[in-house]
């Protein structure tokens, strides 16, 4: 094939300008869908970056709840221990004050029988009633006595000489305890002394200051006091029992008739005569080993004179010089502290128990 040679040909196909405008319109299309796929795709990338980061959140908040609770789970178990060392420790101060009012109570009732040592000697007067005393307790009477009168005049002391002379054992009632304590532990501890004197014959129930329990003897207090006070000394039978009642009073009208005929004796305690504070300042003088003149002495009884200076009063005078050199005690110092010391007892305090005396006892010295 002289002259001829090989050629590529392309065929050229001829497309209508509809069909190219078509096939441009498909392809921006395709762009545009393409774009939206993208953005599509990159929203979806964004919400999923979005969740996880609310799942980190979500992650973190968890965590932390968890260390809260867990937090808080320590600290209710420090409390849980807390309180049970606090139980601990209030079981533990229970038992400490429990043992102590236990110790109190041995306390005070060994207090009860180591009463200071009085002898009849100690006591100036009231040679009427020591003897009547000696009487019952030599013959095994044990009669009860109410002893009545301006406070300050010997009630107490002469109980407390009587268990010191005739050996015998001592309980006590304090009235201004009793009245600060409920209706109940009031009756319980009334019982209890009555009880504890029936244990330790021969034996002396004191009741200090009786007029102040039944102040009010229209009151239901008063009136349960009244009724266990006379049931415990009902139940005591003088002969056999061993156990001898003294109530002491300084406002005998108070009494009711019921506690008033329990008793054998009423002797009126009144302050100390002409002859009884000669006696006593004789006595308190040869204690300080001091000499004076019986007309000084009579000086001593003009200045407390008038029936106002109980023995308690002139026990106040003389106590002044406890600590004195004796080099000091003279008629004029006794007689500075004389005036400068007030009686305590007085004219009413003396006529209300000389109208029970007229009706009902006899006097004490």
């Amino acid at each position: 094939m002289g002259g001829s040679s090989s050629s590529y040909s392309r065929t050229v196909y001829y497309q209508p300008p509809q069909v190219r405008t078509q096939i441009v319109d498909l392809q921006t299309q395709i762009q545009i869908q393409k774009r939206a796929q993208q953005e599509q795709l990159q929203a979806n990338q964004r919400q999923i970056e979005q969740r996880n980061r609310e799942i980190a959140e979500i992650n973190r908040i968890n965590i932390e709840n968890e260390r809260q609770l867990q937090e808080r789970r320590r600290q209710m178990e420090e409390r849980r221990k807390q309180i049970e060392e606090n139980n601990r420790q209030k079981k533990i101060l229970q038992q400490i004050l429990y043992q102590e009012e236990e110790r109190k109570q041995k306390l005070k009732l060994n207090q009860d029988n180591l009463i200071d040592k009085v002898y009849w000697d100690d006591i100036v007067g009231l040679d009427a009633v020591k003897k009547v005393l000696r009487d019952d307790i030599e013959h095994k009477r044990y009669q009860n006595l109410h002893a009545f009168g301006p406070i300050g005049n010997g009630k107490k002391l002469i109980s407390k000489a009587l268990t010191t002379m005739e050996k015998i054992q001592y309980v006590s009632i304090n009235s201004s305890e009793i009245i600060r304590m409920n209706n109940k532990e009031q009756i319980q501890n009334i019982a209890a002394a009555f009880e504890k004197a029936r244990k330790i014959v021969p034996s002396v129930l004191f009741i200090n200051n009786i007029d102040q329990l039944i102040v009010d003897t229209q009151s239901l207090q008063s009136r349960m006091i009244i009724g266990e006070i006379d049931i415990q000394i009902q139940g005591i039978r003088p002969e056999i029992s061993g156990v001898m009642v003294i109530v002491a009073s300084n406002d005998p009208d108070k009494l009711p008739q019921s506690i008033i005929r329990r008793f054998h004796h009423h002797m009126y305690f009144g302050v100390p005569n002409d002859n009884e504070r000669a006696t006593f300042f004789q006595k308190f003088l040869q204690k300080q080993a001091i000499y004076f003149q019986n007309s000084e002495i009579q000086q001593l009884v003009q200045a407390t004179a008038g029936g106002r200076y109980s023995y308690s009063d002139l026990s106040h005078i003389t106590d002044a010089f406890f600590n004195e050199d004796r080099s000091r005690i003279n008629i004029q110092r006794i007689l500075e502290i004389i005036r400068s010391t007030k009686p305590t007892v007085t004219q009413y305090d003396t006529q209300k128990c000389q109208r029970f005396l007229q009706q009902y006892g006899q006097l004490a010295n």
